[in-house]
């Protein structure tokens, strides 16, 4: 599992959109939250749209992802070599 994640990892930094998308876009945009003085009923917009943005990133890695990598995966014949059907 160890070797997996590293390997992942190292997938992840290859693919400049997925990087930005689900690392830089979130916290640049929880920042820009950050330093607006905006509120509403007394929240500060950051705590609001702190969950939402956690979800995003969930969404990110998760929908749009995942299904490119198994198609990767598929294409560059890795599913057989671990011995998984597609």
């Amino acid at each position: 599992m160890k070797m997996l994640t590293i390997t992942e990892a190292k997938l992840l930094v290859r693919e400049p959109l997925a990087l930005f998308w689900g690392l830089a876009f979130p916290m640049a945009l929880l920042a820009v939250m950050g330093l607006s003085s905006s509120s509403i009923d007394g929240v500060p917009l950051v705590a609001i749209y702190e969950p939402i943005v956690i979800a995003f990133v969930g969404v990110v890695f998760g929908v749009q992802g995942i299904p490119v990598q198994v198609a990767s995966y598929r294409e560059r014949r890795i599913l057989r070599r671990l011995a998984t059907t597609p």
